[in-house]
């Protein structure tokens, strides 16, 4: 699966959240997040495709105010809509990074593919079960 190159810049982690898509009705659910993008669950991903850009409307979950961001779709699933982050400064990139910190430390991130045991250079004599 070499051939399946991670292209996310920025871990994610498992993050349920609440989203209006501006032009699109209905509450949408995030059910990952970084400080790059959002995977957002929608039954409506065939109204969106890669490169558009859209704007998100929610309250994450350590900030007071409602945030603007604005995304651009960056893979499309029968599941929902992968998007990134685009011109987030000040208080915004603030509240996405302490939000993603905070909220880093409570979940346990994906630990790193091991090697199989085949591939392991052991003792020959030792059995691992």
């Amino acid at each position: 699966m070499e051939a399946e190159k991670e292209k996310r810049l920025a871990p994610r982690i498992e993050f349920h959240l609440d989203v209006v898509i501006r032009g699109l009705k209905g509450i949408k659910h995030v059910n990952n997040f970084s400080v790059g993008g959002v995977f957002i669950q929608t039954d409506l991903s065939s109204s969106l495709k890669r490169g558009d850009k859209i704007e998100l409307v929610t309250r994450l979950p350590l900030e007071k105010r409602i945030m603007l961001i604005k995304a651009q779709v960056a893979h499309v699933t029968g599941k929902g809509v992968g998007v990134q982050f685009l011109d987030v400064h000040g208080p915004c990139v603030q509240a996405i990074q302490s939000n993603f910190e905070g909220f880093k430390a409570t979940i346990h991130l994906p630990a790193p593919k091991a090697h199989s045991p085949s591939s392991v250079n052991r003792p020959k004599g030792l059995a691992f079960f």
